[in-house]
């Protein structure tokens, strides 16, 4: 492939890439479907793909405007990408909602990120970076995700540590949108906003896991126009929709923090006992459990340390404010003086002189 496509030709493109594969190397049962909004980011987001080894396959959405050469540097590292040009519209989730249905019969496990910055808050850079290497940090991570997959049936998304937040505490200004698009997919329990979601929009699925959003029909077009919105859109609402799609047809959503839980678990001993074929269930149930409440607390903290961060920012910003306004009373203060004080200095002098001439006419005389 040298160019982009259009997403209409995705199908053709990708029945034809498979069909190659099946041929030549054999078929990748991963796929990462990546939004590259900041171009930027490119060479940051590399390092992290290449965790993924050779054995996957890369379906990169830009927008329309995008700079032309951000393709031929996709191309020197990734030659068999997938690049489809789109509108900018539904950030990251417009593109995804038109290319998972018409890839997800392919694979067996699916990643989906995006170059996120959130530029309005002072922590975007961390967050994202944070979300990518809990998701794509190093090939053990990978292989982790894989094997989670793979053992457990019930497991649909695994999400970043610290990231699956509770959507009742994070409604905004999305609940009109979480309900529409709840009736449209006849999720009852959307309505109680008594489950989590991927804040940040970055995570491993099973293609299954999302199969209600295959039954929603939005389009990207369907998608308010970009305006640099903070809240409120279609694209906010469907980010706190992944995991209940994913309950509703039977599936769990985990986060990255479960493989240290299990690694704890898994060490000789009584521990050793727990996860014997026998006491499964039993011992798996502990985990998820304590898993879920570490990662809760990690969010809290994440919550009340961004809170904290806002608080110190506007506080630095009144203590701006108030220098500004010592400046300008400063200011007016010494243009007053100035005015005052010139006109006495100019008088002071005139009579200095009337002085000194008279006592040099007294003198002359």
């Amino acid at each position: 492939m040298n160019d982009s496509i259009e997403i209409n030709k995705l199908a053709d493109v990708v029945g034809k890439l498979k069909l190659e594969r099946t041929k030549n190397t054999g078929h990748y049962d991963t796929a990462v479907i990546l939004h590259l909004y900041y171009v930027d980011l490119w060479d940051e987001i590399c390092g992290y793909l290449a965790n993924l080894g050779k054995d996957f396959d890369l379906y990169i959405s830009i927008v329309n405007e995008a700079d032309k050469t951000i393709i031929e540097r996709i191309r020197d590292i990734y030659p068999n990408s997938v690049i489809i040009q789109m509108e900018n519209r539904g950030r990251d989730i417009g593109p995804f909602l038109e290319i998972y249905p018409v890839i997800a019969k392919y694979y067996r496990y699916i990643c989906k990120i995006h170059s996120k910055k959130s530029e309005h808050i002072d922590s975007g850079a961390t967050w994202r970076n944070e979300l990518y290497q809990c998701l794509l940090g190093s090939r053990g991570r990978v292989a982790e995700v894989k094997m989670l997959f793979d053992e457990f049936s019930e497991i649909g998304i695994v999400g970043a540590a610290g990231y699956l937040w509770p959507c009742q505490h994070h409604l905004g200004a999305n609940v009109k949108n979480l309900s529409f698009t709840a009736q449209k997919m006849g999720a009852s329990h959307v309505e109680s906003f008594d489950y989590e979601f991927p804040a940040g929009s970055m995570f491993w699925f099973k293609p299954k896991a999302l199969s209600p959003l295959q039954d929603l029909n939005i389009k990207q077009m369907d998608f308010e126009e970009e305006e640099g919105q903070l809240d409120g859109t279609l694209a906010h609402a469907i980010e706190r929709l992944f995991i209940s799609m994913a309950l509703l047809v039977k599936y769990e959503a985990v986060d990255t923090h479960i493989f240290e839980v299990i690694k704890h678990f898994s060490v000789g001993g009584l521990n050793k006992k727990l996860l014997d074929q026998k006491n499964f269930q039993i011992s798996w149930a502990i985990i998820k459990m304590i898993a879920k409440r570490d990662s809760q607390c990690v969010a809290l903290n994440k919550v009340v340390a961004k809170r904290d961060q806002e608080a110190i920012k506007r506080d630095q910003e009144a203590i701006k404010r108030d220098q500004e306004a010592i400046k300008r009373d400063q200011d007016v203060t010494a243009s007053l003086s100035w005015r005052i004080t010139r006109p006495l200095r100019f008088t002071e002098s005139l009579i200095g002189k009337f002085v000194k001439v008279c006592l040099e006419l007294m003198d002359g005389g």
